[in-house]
């Protein structure tokens, strides 16, 4: 979902996407939804996986554009080694989904 740390639009970004995939967060939530910012505990590997190699893009110039091109597999598992993370395949999917959602959203945003 969008919506930037510190932002007051966060939590209308999270409706509006939620209402964008037919999810009523306010029945999900019993109307508590709004300020909700948890993250489901099996999602974190994930997320803290992510966030470790989030720099890792590979990229490529065109008209004086930086364009991401997706992870560079060999710098983010560098990354997570250095980091001291280990995770496993399933957990690396989850990964490659979080940053095929981060290259969606940077293409969109050019």
């Amino acid at each position: 979902m969008r919506g930037s740390s510190g932002s007051t639009s966060r939590q209308d970004d999270a409706h509006s996407d939620a209402a964008i995939l037919g999810i009523d967060l306010d029945a999900v939530f019993g109307g508590e939804a709004q300020g909700q910012e948890d993250i489901w505990a099996w999602h974190l590997p994930a997320l803290e996986a992510f966030y470790a190699i989030s720099s890792q893009w590979r990229t490529e110039v065109v008209h004086n554009r930086v364009v991401p091109l997706g992870l560079d597999y060999t710098a983010a598992q560098a990354g997570l080694q250095l980091s001291g993370l280990s995770i496993d395949a399933a957990t690396w999917n989850e990964v490659k989904t979080i940053a095929q959602g981060a290259l969606d959203e940077f293409r969109r945003t050019m």
